[in-house]
């Protein structure tokens, strides 16, 4: 399973135990037909509630069963549905970190975003167009990828070729993939090339020169959508949509220190 959402499973099933509560950890690999087939089943199980991080394949299937039960959408939103949703807002995470590489000096920069039919990968794409211009650079390479390893190692290999300073991942997953990359082609990181990505992760910390990372605080994500969904659960929906937002920290590391900042 996928890292961060590992975290993010561990710490609503704290939230659940606290208050009696067992949770049920179900995992598409981001495929649509896994996912509806999985959300569909639950319906027919006595089951309490759903935090679901959805797809928008399938879209029809979540709304489906929040006619059956409670369902609280988290990491993720649905762009128009009236499910409520926790999810981090990339923007303060982002801006910090494309700030801290204009003032180092460590661009151009290759970005490798997530798919754009998942509101993560369109906002943290529009986050960093949006940093970028605000500091006055030009727009930056960006490699279209997947929330997968090997898009990392694809992208980042697609994105070096292009003579990017920096590769930042919006994505665990995609920044283990670049790390492959960069080790693979004999790169030092950050002498070579700097490198930012997302999520923590222990590998991340346990580099010869440990990643800066931005920070989705899964604990606290957690807590906001586990809360809502508990008070589904209990009262009912409350008047109109609710959309919840986490912060994003950016934990600076070695490797974007090149000792070179001005």
């Amino acid at each position: 399973m996928n890292h961060y959402f590992s975290s993010l499973a561990t710490a609503v099933q704290r939230e659940a135990l606290a208050v009696g509560l067992h949770t049920i950890v179900l995992t598409s690999n981001e495929d649509p037909a896994t996912l509806d087939a999985l959300v569909r089943g639950l319906s027919q199980h006595s089951i309490d509630g759903l935090l679901c991080v959805p797809l928008e394949e399938s879209r029809a299937a979540v709304e489906d069963v929040a006619s059956a039960m409670p369902v609280v959408l988290i990491d993720r939103s649905l762009p128009g549905s009236a499910l409520p949703a926790v999810t981090s807002d990339p923007v303060p995470g982002v801006s910090a970190a494309v700030e801290l590489l204009a003032r180092r000096e460590l661009t151009p920069i290759g970005y490798l975003s997530g798919p754009l039919d998942t509101s993560t990968g369109r906002e943290r794409l529009d986050a960093l167009t949006a940093a970028v211009a605000a500091v006055g650079l030009p727009p930056q390479h960006i490699y279209h990828g997947g929330y997968q390893e090997e898009q990392g190692v694809q992208g980042a290999e697609a994105l070096l070729r292009q003579g990017v300073r920096t590769l930042f991942a919006g994505d665990s997953m995609m920044t283990v993939g670049v790390l492959r990359a960069c080790h693979g082609q004999g790169l030092r990181i950050p002498e070579d090339i700097a490198v930012v990505g997302f999520d923590p992760h222990p590998a991340f910390e346990l580099q010869p020169r440990p990643i800066t990372i931005i920070d989705q605080h899964a604990d606290a994500m957690a807590s906001l959508a586990f809360g809502l969904l508990l008070q589904l659960m209990e009262k009912g929906p409350p008047g109109g949509r609710r959309h919840l937002r986490t912060t994003t920290t950016l934990i600076e590391r070695e490797s974007t220190d090149t000792g070179g900042e001005v």
